[in-house]
C-alpha cells in the first residue's frame, strides 16, 4: 500500500507540474518566513535560563509615584537588600550592582584605551549569576577592593595569549590586579559586562550609613529565594515594609515607589520602557506580534494550498471515479490524497530549511544574534521540523482529500462533479475570505510600519545632528578651562 501510494503521489507530481510547483513555492516561503520568525523568538526565550536555580532568582524593580506622574524603574534604592536580607527569612540571599556609565581609561602597558561595559558588584555575584569564571581562588573574588574581574576579550586585547591572571591592570591610573577572567559569557545573558569591579572599591571611601538610604535609587537589586518560597508572598510583605518606613521619608522629597519582583528568565522580554535600565534590552511586544505574523502567513499559505487543491478536483474526479469503480475504498482515497500533501509539505520544509540556512548570516548580521540552524547535526530539531512538517501537510491536505473522495463514480462517469454532502462549499468559500482578509491585513502593517520609520528617520529634529559631538570633559582641567578647551 506504501510503496503504491508513493507511486501514485509520483505521477501526480509529474503529471501536474506547475500546480505541485506552485504549492512548493507558496508553502517554502511561507515555512521560510515562519523558521525566521521561530528561530527569533526562540533564540529571545532563552534568555538567563542557563543560570542554576534562575526560578527563584528575581530582580526588584520600582512604580515611582511623583507630580509629573508614575514611571517604572529598573533601579532600588541600598536599603532593599539590606531589609531582605537581614528581616526576610525567605530570602536566600541578595546582590547589589551599580552600573559605571563612564568609559574608564585601561592602560597597560603601551596599549592604552577607553573601556565601556563595566559594573560593581557585591561578592555574591557569582552565587547569584551561573557564569564561566576562571580564578585562581574563586573565595576571594570580588572581596578585595584592589581587584578586577575582566571578560576573555579583554584579557586577550591586553595580555594576548598570557595567562591574565594576577596581572596588573592600571584603570583611571589606578593600579587593580586580575582575580578573575570571565570566559566566553553566554549570548543569553541580560548584562553585557565586560569588566566587574568589586563593590567594596566603590563604597571604601563612602561612610557606611550611605547604604541606610531609603531615597537614593542607582542600585540594580537582585534576590534569591529559599527553595519553595511563594514570590507573591514575600513581595507584598516588602511592599508593606517600604510603604510603612520609607515612604515618610521619601514623601518628604516628594516622590514614593512601590518595589516588585520580576523573575530571572522575564528580565530580558518583560523590561520596555524600565527606567535607568543597564540590560539587554527586548520586548514581549515584539515577540508576540512577531508570532501572529508566523501565523497569520501560515494560515494563509495552507489556505492557498487548500484552494488550488480544490480548484484541481474537478480535473482529478475521473481518476477518483474509475479507483472508485475497481474497488479503491474512501478511506484509501482520503490516504492517498493527504499522503500527497504530507510529500509536497516535506519537500517545502526541506527546501525552507535550506534558504533558511543559506539566510541565517544576513538575519544574525541584522539583529546582532548569533544564532544557529543546523538541523543534520541536531537531531531534536530535525525531528521538530519533521513533524511541523507532517502536520501542515495534513491540515492542508485534509479538506482536499475529503471533498475529492466524496465523488461518487457514476456521476462522475456522466459528467456529473458533485462530492455530495462533504462538498462543505461554505468552508471554501470562507476559506477565501480569511486568506484575502489576512493578505489585506498584512499589507496594510506593513505599510503602516514602513511609514512610521521612514517619518522617523526623515523627521525634522530641529538641529544638525551630523554636526554635533558629544564627549565627557575627564579631569579638574579641562573643567577648570572650559572656555579655553571650546575655543
Amino acid at each position: 500500500m506504501i510503496l503504491h501510494n508513493i507511486k501514485s503521489t509520483w505521477r501526480s507530481f509529474m503529471r501536474y507540474k506547475g500546480f505541485t510547483a506552485i504549492n512548493l513555492a507558496g508553502l517554502t516561503l511561507a515555512l521560510t518566513g515562519c523558521l525566521f520568525i521561530g528561530l527569533f523568538v526562540w533564540d529571545e526565550l532563552k534568555f538567563d535560563k542557563f543560570h542554576q536555580d534562575a526560578d527563584r532568582v528575581f530582580r526588584i524593580y520600582t512604580r515611582s509615584t511623583d507630580d509629573q506622574g508614575q514611571s517604572l524603574m529598573a533601579v532600588t534604592s541600598p536599603m532593599l537588600a539590606t531589609v531582605l536580607k537581614n528581616e526576610f527569612p525567605e530570602v536566600e540571599s541578595t546582590l547589589r550592582i551599580m552600573k559605571i556609565y563612564d568609559h574608564q581609561l585601561f592602560e597597560v602597558n603601551q596599549t592604552q584605551q577607553y573601556e565601556g561595559n563595566g559594573i560593581f558588584a557585591e561578592p555574591g555575584f557569582f552565587e547569584m549569576f551561573t557564569l564561566p569564571l576562571i580564578a585562581a581562588t574563586s573565595d576571594s573574588v570580588l572581596k578585595d577592593p584592589l581587584s578586577i574581574i575582566i571578560s576573555s576579550d579583554l584579557a586577550f586585547k591586553y595580555f594576548g595569549t598570557e595567562n591574565a591572571l594576577g596581572k596588573t591592570i592600571m584603570i583611571n591610573k589606578s593600579p587593580l590586579k586580575v582575580a578573575g577572567i570571565l570566559d566566553k559569557i553566554s549570548p543569553h545573558f541580560h548584562l553585557n559586562i565586560s569588566y566587574i569591579l568589586p563593590f567594596a572599591n566603590l563604597s571604601r571611601n563612602w561612610n557606611p550609613s550611605r547604604m541606610e538610604n531609603w531615597i537614593w535609587q542607582q542600585f540594580n537589586t537582585y534576590v534569591k529565594l529559599k527553595p519553595h518560597t511563594t514570590p507573591d508572598i514575600v513581595e507584598n510583605k516588602l511592599q508593606l515594609l517600604v510603604k510603612e518606613r520609607a515612604h515618610p521619608i521619601t514623601k518628604e522629597s516628594g516622590f514614593t515607589y512601590v518595589p516588585y519582583l520580576q523573575p530571572l528568565p522575564e528580565i530580558h522580554l518583560t523590561s520596555a520602557g524600565f527606567e535607568w535600565d543597564i540590560i539587554v534590552p527586548g520586548n514581549m511586544v515584539y515577540i508576540k506580534a512577531l508570532v501572529t505574523i508566523a501565523i497569520f502567513v501560515l494560515i494563509i499559505a495552507c489556505f492557498n494550498f487548500v484552494n488550488l487543491a480544490t480548484a484541481r478536483a474537478l480535473r482529478r474526479a475521473k481518476e477518483v471515479g474509475v479507483r472508485k469503480t475497481v474497488g479503491a475504498e474512501r478511506t484509501q482515497l482520503i490516504l492517498q490524497f493527504v499522503s500527497e500533501s504530507v510529500v509536497v509539505a516535506l519537500i517545502a520544509i526541506c527546501s525552507a530549511s535550506l534558504v533558511t540556512y543559506l539566510g541565517l548570516p544576513a538575519l544574525n548580521s541584522f539583529t546582532g544574534k548569533n544564532i544557529i540552524f543546523d538541523p543534520l547535526t541536531n537531531p531534536s530539531l530535525a525531528g521538530l521540523l519533521l513533524g511541523f512538517g507532517i502536520v501542515v501537510g495534513i491540515v492542508a491536505g485534509i479538506y482536499p482529500a475529503v471533498l475529492m473522495s466524496g465523488f461518487r463514480p457514476v456521476h462522475v462517469l456522466k459528467g456529473i462533479f458533485h462530492a455530495g454532502p462533504y462538498s462543505f462549499e461554505w468552508l471554501r468559500k470562507g476559506m477565501v475570505v480569511v486568506q484575502f482578509t489576512l493578505s489585506v491585513l498584512l499589507i496594510v502593517c506593513s505599510m503602516i510600519v514602513y511609514r512610521q520609520v521612514q517619518y522617523m528617520q526623515a523627521k525634522d529634529l530641529g538641529f544638525n545632528k551630523d554636526q554635533l559631538i558629544f564627549f565627557p570633559m575627564r579631569g579638574d582641567h579641562m573643567s577648570r578651562n572650559h572656555e579655553t578647551f571650546k575655543n
